[in-house]
């Protein structure tokens, strides 16, 4: 009767187990704001959140992602938190949802946190990575598909940095081997 009734405990546990796993959550945020300890403040605030779990942030990509239990906390309830502690967030769009432009710009004389910023002020704008290529920079930006038309960028660009040459580059891929990011 003994292990008949440790037999029926351990189906439970390995029942309860399978539903929660079930239940899981998860979410991936683009993060703006992060000072430079904002990996470790953005993990602590999240961590500290009761039913998140495996939290990690790249700073370099502005993305962070965990899993949660829906059953003790809301997607909503995690991104006011984010949000009180004084970060700004969105939801990253789905890859195929994105479109990609490069855009070869000159004379910058501005901070390319700057001109990163500029860019991911558009809400349709998912992703700025700006690397030097040779003799230029590239922007790689990835932005909602039929939501934004790449000529924007480029006016936005020029009006607010006004020293800047910005041109789409039709169609390039990027060369690993001369490939520096700049963050």
């Amino acid at each position: 009767m003994r292990s008949f009734i440790f037999a029926i405990a351990i189906e439970l546990v390995f029942l309860t187990s399978i539903l929660l796993a079930a239940q899981e959550g998860s979410l991936r945020l683009r993060v703006f704001g992060m000072g430079p300890h904002g990996e470790s403040d953005i993990k602590s605030v999240v961590s500290s959140l009761p039913g998140v779990f495996e939290v990690r942030v790249d700073a370099l990509r502005k993305e962070l992602s965990f899993k949660f239990a829906p059953e003790f906390i809301t997607e909503t309830k995690i991104i006011m938190a984010l949000r009180r502690a004084g970060y700004d967030v969105r939801r990253l769009f789905p890859e195929w949802k994105l479109e990609r432009v490069f855009l070869e710009i000159s004379g910058i004389k501005d901070d390319i946190a700057e001109i990163e910023k500029g860019l991911y002020a558009f809400y349709d704008v998912d992703r700025v990575e700006i690397f030097r290529n040779s003799d230029r920079f590239v922007a790689v930006i990835d932005f909602r598909k039929g939501k934004l038309d790449p000529g924007q960028l480029i006016w936005s660009l020029k009006f607010n940095f006004r020293d800047l040459n910005v041109e789409i580059i039709p169609s390039w891929k990027i060369p690993k081997e001369s490939k520096e990011e700049i963050g």
